[in-house]
């Protein structure tokens, strides 16, 4: 393996760019969300694995060739993209059903849904933010970002689940139970996420729309 760097990419940008395949390729969100955990710890991680994948989202040379990924691991804002719409592509290709159990093993890194699930609480606070900005603005265009564990065929989605009602605002959070509470509902999530952070809104919220575990499938790294 090749020396560790972090992505000097910008955390808006990031998010940008990730939100962005979600609705190109129609992805849920959370799955991307998870699955770039799971690969590079949201790109805090990225090195050259002992098969030689690269880059924040880790393909191998001849994938990255087929699928005019830049193979890199410090690459520029451009690059940065380039790679993220050819894992959208990738993902699309090897989850043809688009089920919501096989975005993760479309990797075909040997992880399940389950595992890349559980990234969901380590997103960091910045990314996490810019994460859910953008899925508000998405809700008030009226254009929401395909979501976790729902119909993305219809007009849900996490951004979708959003009620126009607002959070009073000066209410009070007087209790960790409380906290719970607001965090696993599906219409206030977002506008808590600015207040607590992007890793415990976005787990706690993705549970709440979810409703269930996603099942765990078990595959061998190809």
């Amino acid at each position: 393996m090749g020396a560790v760097v972090s992505l000097s990419i910008s955390p808006a940008d990031q998010a940008a760019t990730i939100v962005g395949v979600s609705v190109k390729y129609n992805i849920p969100i959370n799955a991307l969300l998870g699955i770039y955990g799971q690969e590079t710890s949201f790109g805090a991680n990225v090195t050259t694995s002992s098969a030689g994948a690269m880059g924040p989202f880790q393909f191998i040379p001849s994938t990255a060739r087929q699928y005019g990924y830049p193979l890199t691991n410090t690459p520029n804002l451009s690059q940065f993209q380039q790679q993220a719409d050819a894992w959208g592509r990738y993902l699309v290709a090897n989850n043809p059903s688009r089920s919501a159990s096989g975005w993760a093993p479309a990797m075909k890194g040997g992880y399940t849904e389950a595992q890349a699930e559980s990234n969901l609480s380590k997103i960091p606070q910045a990314f996490g933010s810019a994460v859910g900005d953008l899925l508000l603005q998405a809700k008030a265009s009226g254009n929401p970002v395909p979501g976790g564990g729902v119909d993305t065929q219809q007009t849900g989605g996490i951004a979708g689940a959003l009620d126009t009602g607002a959070v009073a605002t000066g209410q009070a959070i007087s209790s960790a139970a409380d906290i719970f509470t607001w965090l696993t509902n599906p219409t206030n999530w977002l506008r808590i996420l600015k207040l607590v952070g992007g890793a415990v809104a976005i787990f706690f919220a993705l549970k709440a729309l979810t409703g269930a575990s996603v099942p765990t499938v078990k595959l061998a790294r190809s």
